[in-house]
């Protein structure tokens, strides 16, 4: 006799967290990344900038501390991500509780699941 195999119902299947998750902590390290960069960058041509003639009153310095400064908005995305990674954990937990629900309809999970796909995915 040949296994069959059973797959679940649309309203059951789980969206895909652990993809979602995996691009946030993708990201979160890209972020991460750009924040250092910016970092550095801004700090050797501040550095730079002391070296000339005129010192701190140089273009150079204040260029190279306002790019170093720029370094918040990629810092603001990786604690963003890492906010939303976490949201997805949780999330993921309240789903499964959700659908091992005995009152909850396949047309309730259908509706929670386009949610968190419009959402998140």
């Amino acid at each position: 006799m040949a296994a069959t195999k059973r797959t679940a119902p649309k309203a059951e299947r789980e969206p895909d967290f652990v993809g979602m998750i995996e691009r946030h902590r993708e990201s979160q390290g890209f972020w991460g990344k750009c924040a250092v960069v910016l970092v550095v960058l801004g700090l050797v041509i501040a550095g730079y900038g002391l070296t000339a003639a005129v010192g701190w009153r140089s273009a150079t310095f204040w260029l190279g501390l306002f790019i170093a400064a720029i370094a918040v908005f990629p810092i603001n995305e990786m604690l963003e991500r890492r906010d939303r990674a976490a949201g997805l954990e949780n999330l993921r937990g309240v789903w499964r509780s959700i659908v091992g629900a005995a009152d909850t309809t396949p047309d309730d999970v259908e509706r929670l699941s386009a949610i968190i796909r419009k959402t998140h995915g």
